[in-house]
């Protein structure tokens, strides 16, 4: 299983992942919207855990260009 986990907070990101990664679940980081959604084109994720707010865009706006995209 992968997950892509959007999230710009240093400390939430790695409490996020160190319990993704106990259940053997494969992790791709991403600070900024904009770079997770570009890893979300180029990669098939089970799974996106997303921060609501982001430096360079808001969590809903992300889910926006995700489903504009077919993603």
């Amino acid at each position: 299983m992968r997950a892509l986990v959007i999230e710009d907070d240093p400390v939430s990101a790695k409490l996020v992942e160190s319990a993704l990664k106990c259940e053997n679940i494969v992790i791709e980081p991403a600070e900024r919207g904009e770079d997770g959604i570009e890893l979300a084109k180029l990669y098939d994720f089970d799974i996106i855990v997303l921060d609501l707010r982001l430096p360079d865009m808001d969590g809903q706006e992300v889910v926006r260009r995700l489903r504009a995209a077919r993603i």
